[in-house]
């Protein structure tokens, strides 16, 4: 059952990965103007702070800004990826930040890539991240970072969320130390750690201290899973970033948000 569930969970990792990263599609594009902040009102985001010299921080602040707004619409999710996929479309082209940073690049979310990453499963999803059009460097630090999310979220005893941020930091650190990389390059890594550390930090902060801490138990052990859902959902969102498509990432993640939640299994 786990197994099957986490194959929901993380369905967009790979489908995102094939839709907007083959070797078909267009490449990145590259900002001119490198913005680090957004200006929103983050009264609702969950003390999400993250410290960090990314530039590309932005990315995964507009992420929480969006998807704080689908979990307050519709708490229990959207089980429908059709209308998932439209859902979150119109809210994130009605997010101010979003449209200024991605408005004129926005495609909508084919539901179908929801579907599609499945079938990358059982090799935590490599076969996808090897379709991108990118160097073999960077296809190892994006299977090694979606390695470590994935076998946190399956680890027995709850991860740490200190430990687990210091673990994403250290790799985003190294990785805009890095001379590897050409700019285009860092920038896909980038987007994905951004996403990665917002994102766990949203829903960390969301399933433990939020709305779903009522189905915990009072040391805040889970009684309805050994795996843990703020590090999955958190990986899925990561398979968007790896194609610089945000509102699929977000897509992603609100569907990770409803198939994994274990009041409806």
């Amino acid at each position: 059952m786990k197994k099957n569930i986490l194959k929901l969970a993380l369905v967009a990792v790979a489908g995102m990965v094939l839709y907007s990263c083959s070797k078909d599609n267009e490449s990145l594009p590259i900002e001119a103007n490198i913005v680090q902040t957004v200006t929103a009102d983050r009264t609702n985001l969950n003390d999400c702070f993250i410290v960090s010299d990314n530039p590309y921080n932005y990315v995964g602040e507009i992420h929480n800004e969006i998807i704080q707004t689908f979990v307050n619409e519709y708490p229990e999710g959207i089980r429908d990826l059709s209308r998932l996929a439209l859902t979150i479309d119109d809210m994130a082209l009605s997010n101010n930040n979003y449209r200024q940073k991605f408005g004129d690049s926005h495609k909508a979310t084919n539901p179908q890539v929801l579907i599609d990453g499945m079938r990358d499963f059982e090799n935590n999803f490599h076969g996808m991240i090897d379709n991108i059009d990118t160097s073999r460097e960077v296809k190892d630090r994006l299977k090694q970072l979606i390695d470590f999310m994935l076998r946190e979220g399956n680890s027995e005893k709850e991860p740490n969320y200190t430990n687990f941020d210091s673990e994403l930091a250290r790799f985003e650190s190294g990785i805009m130390n890095s001379n590897d990389f050409n700019q285009e390059e860092k920038k896909l890594l980038l987007y994905s750690t951004s996403v990665a550390r917002n994102s766990s930090c949203f829903w960390n902060n969301y399933y433990n201290t939020g709305n779903k801490a009522s189905s915990q138990t009072q040391d805040g052990v889970s009684m309805k899973r050994k795996w843990w859902q703020w590090v999955i959902v958190a990986a899925a969102d990561v398979g968007g970033t790896m194609a610089g498509t945000v509102a699929t990432g977000i897509s992603a993640s609100g569907a990770a948000h409803t198939y994994t939640d274990p009041d409806k299994k």
